[in-house]
């Protein structure tokens, strides 16, 4: 994975472009979270109705940018978390994420949060593999970034719930393993 691919990345992502990149579980179409008409692409690309995409974020403080004020117990349960592969929902609209990929955290520093979802047709499997990827979509999205190992897990990130006391409801068992000292239900 050469650099010069996430710089292009970082690029195209600004001009309200698409990249399919690998995530810390699986390869993910990713945009802005800004570039509206990238987003409905995605949504046409995979026919997709409105159903919220998991937002990718560098620090708690982007959680701001959205209106989530955090409670003391939500931060301490986050700290436990994150960067990792656990994708976490304050209410019905977002879930986030902070991943532990250096070069994605990097690209969000310079483009802001994205969003991202699996790499695949409704009803297929998630790319593993950049060839994958590029069966499912083509010159429909701009930029392809590959992995240097393939294929990847297949997994996706495990999907948790967090209210205001810091509880855990998990709503999608993925790649993950949360730790022994967290409370579920």
């Amino acid at each position: 994975m050469t650099p010069n691919l996430w710089s292009t990345a970082e690029n195209i992502i600004s001009a309200g472009k698409i990249a399919v990149l690998p995530t810390d579980t699986i390869y993910g179409l990713v945009a802005s979270v800004h570039k509206k008409e990238a987003i409905e692409k995605i949504n046409n690309l995979k026919n997709r109705d409105n159903k919220p995409y998991i937002i990718l974020i560098h620090s708690l403080s982007d959680l701001a940018t959205f209106k989530i004020n955090l409670t003391s117990p939500q931060t301490t349960v986050l700290n436990k978390l994150w960067p990792g592969p656990f994708s976490v929902a304050f209410d019905d609209k977002f879930s986030f994420r902070w991943p532990q990929k250096k070069e994605l955290i990097h690209l969000i520093q310079k483009v802001g949060p994205v969003i991202a979802t699996s790499c695949n047709h409704k009803d297929k499997p998630p790319a593993t593999t950049i060839k994958e990827a590029q069966s499912y979509f083509d010159t429909e999205v701009d930029l392809y970034v590959p992995s240097p190992t393939e294929p990847l897990t297949a997994t996706p990130s495990t999907v948790l719930g967090l209210n205001k006391d810091g509880q855990i409801k998990i709503y999608r068992q993925g790649v993950g393993v949360i730790p022994a000292d967290l409370t579920t239900n």
